[in-house]
């Protein structure tokens, strides 16, 4: 079983890794490496796996860039929900209300701005949700 450390490994213990792998893909039968192939300049599944490693550990080190993020993310979420029930609650031009969808007296309604404000409520409020939702292969 493979064990994720703590720090990336150094570059002779990445070659002696990638070695045995090479070693044991070669008992396979009917295996070809992409070097044999010559027309495939893409990664082989040890470099994949090897770049997205450190990529996820560079982001993800000490866990202040993702909690950072975070905050920032839930600002903007809270921003988005603010603006729109300040769509809803502050008045607006009779040319800037558009269509009118359901009367409830003469000179009030739900409208179309009212629909478009609740979209943008419940985006914001989604969003925010999925911020505390994802949780850390850790």
């Amino acid at each position: 079983m493979l064990h994720i450390r703590e720090t990336p490994p150094d570059l002779d213990t990445l070659h002696q890794m990638d070695q045995s792998f090479q070693d044991a893909l070669q008992e396979v039968p009917g295996y070809t490496s992409y070097k044999e192939e010559k027309e495939s300049p893409v990664l082989n599944d040890n470099e994949e796996v090897l770049f997205v490693y450190r990529k996820n550990y560079q982001r993800d080190g000490d866990g202040k860039v993702s909690t950072v993020l975070k905050l920032i993310r839930v600002l903007v979420c809270l921003l988005v929900i603010i603006l729109g029930f300040a769509m809803i609650i502050l008045p607006s031009s009779q040319g800037f209300e558009m269509y009118t969808l359901i009367y409830f007296n003469e000179q009030d309604g739900f409208t179309l701005m009212d629909l478009i404000s609740l979209i943008i409520i419940f985006a914001g409020i989604y969003a925010l949700v999925s911020t505390f939702g994802k949780r850390s292969n850790s």
